[in-house]
């Protein structure tokens, strides 16, 4: 984290800090706050709220009604393309997903990516990694997917988004698990898909493709005796 980054998470932490400890401010004094501090507020009170769900489900829900507050804001900063650490862009980013509203999240992720913006101090995983995470998770549960297709474009875009940032070989190869059950299920040529499974069994041991490994390469070798076969009946 660089100098100029570590002081504006210092103002922005002391901002918090003044305004918990204020009174409630008046309609004038909010007027006078610019539109990221006037977001902030917004978000933490909304984020009080949620601390008293106790079940994920409900609080997907209630985010899912909150988000709509924030759509001007957030389709500002996609518009523009540019932007210092902005919290409340990466924290209703991870929101998003969290209602799986997939391609919304993945055009935030862009723009905290493109800008180099970090997760708020609380989460322990870095940007990329819930940017691939998360994408990989609704493509394997099929939430916020239309068809196959779509869930390849999806993991794409993720994928190309995040680039070569560092994260955990288990995240990417639960991407490109991902990938190639979507591939599968799109029909997509079976040796590309092949591949993509054992390069999700080359980053994870683990990655629970091995079944999806050797469905494949039996379809691949009745393929080719049905195409011997045909060859055979043609000659």
């Amino acid at each position: 984290m660089g100098y100029m980054e570590r002081h504006f998470r210092r103002v922005q932490a002391a901002k918090q800090a003044a305004t918990a400890a204020a009174p409630q401010a008046t309609a004038a004094e909010v007027e006078g706050r610019t539109q990221y501090e006037r977001m902030l507020l917004l978000l933490d009170t909304h984020q009080q709220q949620l601390r008293n769900l106790q079940s994920m489900e409900a609080r997907a829900e209630h985010k899912a009604k909150l988000l709509p507050e924030y759509d001007a804001y957030l389709s500002g900063l996609i518009a523009a393309g540019t932007s210092p650490q902005d919290d409340v862009l990466v924290t209703l980013m991870l929101w998003h997903f969290d209602c799986a509203l997939i391609a919304r999240a993945l055009d935030l992720a862009a723009v905290a990516l493109g800008n180099n913006m970090v997760m708020p101090q609380q989460h322990k995983r870095t940007l990329p990694t819930v940017v691939v995470e998360e994408t990989a998770d609704l493509m394997l549960a099929g939430k916020g997917i239309e068809t196959p297709l779509q869930a390849l474009e999806f993991g794409a875009y993720a994928g190309k988004i995040v680039g070569d940032a560092d994260m955990p070989d288990q995240v990417r190869a639960k991407l490109c698990k991902a990938m190639g059950r979507a591939s599968v299920a799109a029909e997509i040529s079976p040796d590309e898909t092949l591949q993509v499974f054992k390069r999700a069994l080359e980053l994870d041991k683990n990655a629970g493709v091995k079944k999806d490994i050797e469905q494949l390469e039996r379809a691949i070798k009745n393929a080719a005796k049905q195409a011997e076969a045909g060859e055979e009946g043609a000659g």
